[in-house]
């Protein structure tokens, strides 16, 4: 009963300090002292291996607790498509690369391509893009869009990613397409990239919306209105182009 309350109620940082004392004065780990307890042969229905995979998971790190729930979704035959989107869908932001690692070290295989060996069709696609931070997988939907889609659907793709990104997002995409995949980019980056897959209107509003780097430090909505104005009631490149520029903005 000690045991139990302790591990379900003490932060699992706090734990961990306490495991290294533990494990100091014992001479094992928290881990082999349960699994010692666990093998006596007592006969109790609180000592079945229900039991002592509870208490080690209480001892993990909550990363290291997921990477081990997401393997037991698709491990064996069948996979659990409930406890595997559930747990996709609601990893923290700042730990998606954590379990992305921790599942490598652990499995000796990549959580993503456990997944595509898993899954089929849309339902992949989508539990792929879960398994990856926000940033990454809009990335790799542009990648997607450039090197696998039609021009109306690439340009759809490119529209909804670009169009939903704040302008630190969009730099960050920037940078995280240039990281993954910088061999596809020549001299002129990303945005000279771009600009060699579409052509007309949507060259220049993508261009641009990759191009901003930093806002203006001095803002004018007022002119910045009147110019969009004039943009639609002109018809023209120039008044077209400073339209999207204060779009992209």
């Amino acid at each position: 009963g000690t045991l139990k309350t302790l591990l379900a109620t003490v932060p699992v940082t706090a734990l961990r300090r306490a495991g290294d004392k533990f494990e100091q004065f014992y001479k094992l780990s928290m881990a082999e002292a349960i699994e010692r307890k666990c093998s006596e042969g007592r006969g109790f229905s609180f000592f079945t291996d229900y039991w002592k995979q509870t208490m080690l998971r209480l001892i993990e790190l909550p990363v290291a607790v997921r990477a081990i729930a997401l393997h037991d979704a698709m491990d064996g035959f069948g996979t659990d498509e409930r406890s595997l989107t559930a747990l996709l869908c609601t990893i923290p932001e700042n730990q998606h690369g954590d379990v992305q690692d921790e599942y490598k070290r652990r499995f000796k295989r990549s959580l993503v391509e456990h997944i595509e060996g898993e899954t089929s069709f849309s339902y992949k696609k989508l539990l792929v893009a879960a398994a990856h931070d926000k940033i990454t997988s809009r990335s790799l939907a542009l990648h997607d869009a450039l090197t696998n889609q039609g021009n109306d659907r690439k340009k759809r793709q490119f529209a909804r990613v670009l169009g939903c990104a704040t302008l630190k997002e969009r730099q960050q995409i920037s940078e995280k397409y240039s990281e993954l995949f910088s061999k596809d980019l020549g001299a002129g980056g990303l945005v000279e990239y771009v600009s060699s897959k579409f052509d007309g209107v949507h060259r220049r509003i993508f261009s641009a919306f990759l191009r901003v780097n930093e806002p203006e430090d001095s803002t004018d909505p007022a002119a910045d209105l009147a110019v969009l104005q004039g943009a639609m009631e002109e018809a023209g490149d120039d008044q077209a182009d400073a339209a999207i520029a204060i779009l992209a903005k």
